[in-house]
C-alpha cells in the first residue's frame, strides 16, 4: 500500500512537471504586425475664408465659408502628423469649387477637400488679372510674387523630373491658365507661361524660368528643417547676380593694380644708391693716387 501511494505521488509530481512545458510547446507564436502610420491633417486655416464647423482629422470634406466680395482663400496655417507632407490644389472647373490639401508620407496618402461656391457671390467685372500665389511641389517661386513684376525664377531640386503646378489669381472672377503638371529630364529648365484673364477678359502674362539648385529632392527635404527655401537660394542667387559680378572684378582689379603698384615702386622708388653716387671703392683709390 505504500508503494501504491508513493508510486501515485510520484506520478503526479512528473505530471505537474510536464504540463507547462506542454503548453508552451503547443502555444503558436503570432505573427508580428507592423503599424502603419497614416498621414492625417491635424488643423488648417485659410486665408479669406472660415470652416463651416469644426475640423477633424478624419473627416475629409468641409465646407467654406467666404464674405461677398472676398479675395480667393488660400492657405494660412497648417498642421500635419508626423512625417507628412501636404500638397495644396485649387480647383476652380468641372464644379469642384475648392481646395485639395493632399497630406501624405512615405507609403500612403489622404485627401481633404474644401468647398466653397462662386454661385453665392455676386462677381462684379473687374481688370484685376494679378496673381497671387502659384504652388509647385518642393519649388520655390523668386522674387515673391508682387503686382510689378511678370518674369521670375522657379527653384527646383536638381533631380526633380515632374513640377505639380497650381496657380491662384487674386480676383476670385479671374481665372489662370497654366498647365498642371510638366515632365522633363534632370537637364532640361523650361520656361512656364501663366495667362491670368480678368473677369473683364483683361489679361496678364507671368513667366516663370525653371532654375535648379544644386541640392537633390531628399537634401532640400533635410535642409529644409533647419532653414528656409528663400535662405537656401539666397546665397546661389547672389552669385549669379549683376552685383556679385561687379564686386569679383572689383576686387580682382584692386589686386591687379596693387600688385602692378607694388613692382614699380620696388624698381623706380627703392635704389640701393643714387645714380651720380661714387663708389665707396672708386673714391678710396681716387684719394690715394691724388696722394702720391
Amino acid at each position: 500500500m505504500k508503494k501504491t501511494a508513493k508510486a501515485f505521488v510520484c506520478s503526479c509530481l512528473m505530471l505537474a512537471l510536464l504540463l507547462p512545458f506542454n503548453a508552451f510547446a503547443k502555444q503558436e507564436k503570432k505573427p508580428q504586425t507592423k503599424t502603419i502610420n497614416a498621414p492625417t491633417l491635424q488643423s488648417i486655416e485659410f486665408n479669406n475664408a472660415r470652416l463651416d464647423g469644426e475640423f477633424l482629422p478624419t473627416e475629409f470634406y468641409y465646407e467654406l465659408i467666404v464674405e461677398n466680395g472676398a479675395p480667393t482663400p488660400t492657405l494660412k496655417n497648417y498642421e500635419v502628423s508626423k512625417g507628412a507632407e501636404i500638397f495644396v490644389t485649387y480647383n476652380k472647373v468641372d464644379g469642384e469649387n475648392g481646395i485639395n490639401v493632399e497630406v501624405k508620407n512615405d507609403t500612403l496618402s489622404a485627401n481633404y477637400f474644401f468647398e466653397f461656391e462662386y454661385e453665392n457671390f455676386e462677381i462684379k467685372r473687374s481688370s484685376n488679372n494679378n496673381l497671387m500665389q502659384l504652388d509647385c511641389e518642393l519649388g520655390y517661386v523668386y522674387p515673391d510674387l508682387n503686382n510689378e513684376l511678370t518674369t521670375y525664377q522657379l527653384y527646383i531640386p536638381s533631380d526633380l523630373t515632374e513640377l505639380r503646378l497650381t496657380a491662384v489669381p487674386e480676383d476670385l472672377g479671374a481665372t489662370c491658365d497654366i498647365p498642371h503638371s510638366i515632365k522633363m529630364t534632370t537637364e532640361q529648365n523650361p520656361v512656364i507661361d501663366a495667362t491670368v484673364i480678368a473677369s473683364d477678359s483683361t489679361v496678364k502674362v507671368y513667366s516663370f524660368e525653371v532654375k535648379r539648385l544644386e541640392l537633390t529632392s531628399k537634401e532640400l527635404q533635410d535642409a529644409l528643417h533647419d532653414s528656409t527655401y528663400e535662405e537656401l537660394i539666397k546665397g546661389e542667387v547672389f552669385h549669379y547676380s549683376p552685383e556679385f559680378r561687379v564686386i569679383v572684378c572689383c576686387a580682382l582689379g584692386g589686386i591687379i593694380v596693387l600688385a602692378i603698384g607694388i613692382a614699380i615702386l620696388k624698381r623706380v622708388a627703392v635704389k640701393a644708391q643714387d645714380d651720380d653716387e661714387v663708389e665707396f671703392f672708386d673714391s678710396t683709390e681716387e684719394e690715394e693716387l691724388d696722394g702720391e
